[in-house]
């Protein structure tokens, strides 16, 4: 096998091995994620002010709440700041 040749598979091996830690940095980010939003739902439905008055707090319609006045508008993850896509 030529240096060339074998050069090209070194470098396509260490980027395969890039993508292989990318992706299980991503699946450890996703559940940990999804932990914390389950945690912090349950701390919706179940805080202080519902308990004291006996009644349960439902969870807020999401659009209305990122619709509020003052709160920072939450970009797409497909889109840049300026609201383009990317």
């Amino acid at each position: 096998m030529s240096n060339k040749k074998a050069a090209a598979i070194a470098e396509i091996l260490k980027m395969r091995d890039q993508l292989v830690v990318m992706r299980e940095r991503l699946f450890q980010l996703t559940a940990a994620t999804a932990a914390r939003t389950k945690k912090v739902d349950g701390l919706l439905i179940d805080w202080g002010a519902g308990r004291v008055f006996g009644v349960r707090i439902g969870l807020p319609d999401w659009n209305n709440v990122l619709a509020m006045p003052g709160h920072q508008f939450a970009y797409s993850l497909d889109e840049d700041s300026s609201g383009r896509s990317r």
